[in-house]
């Protein structure tokens, strides 16, 4: 497919297309040398917390973690319930 023809089957700007396909042309014939790769690190997944679910009298619903510090839950839940 055109260049021509991708930008009319996605409504994009052919000018604006084919600037970008050059700087990309551009850019891959360059010498200049690229960003080095990221490296990549091991991930654990945690396990799942247990969550609690409050649905207040305004309608707002609060999901926090069964874990969470009594008086920050006190302290969360009395925002919320102050939101409309």
């Amino acid at each position: 497919m055109s260049l021509k023809a991708y930008a009319r089957t996605h409504n994009l700007s052919v000018s604006a297309l084919y600037t970008a396909n050059s700087a990309l042309k551009r850019r891959a014939l360059s010498t200049e040398p690229t960003a080095p790769a990221p490296k990549l690190v091991p991930v654990r997944r945690a396990p799942a917390a247990v969550m609690v679910r409050v649905l207040l009298p305004n309608g707002v619903v609060v999901e926090l973690p069964a874990s969470i510090d009594p008086e920050c839950a006190r302290s969360l839940l009395a925002g919320a319930s102050t939101l409309t």
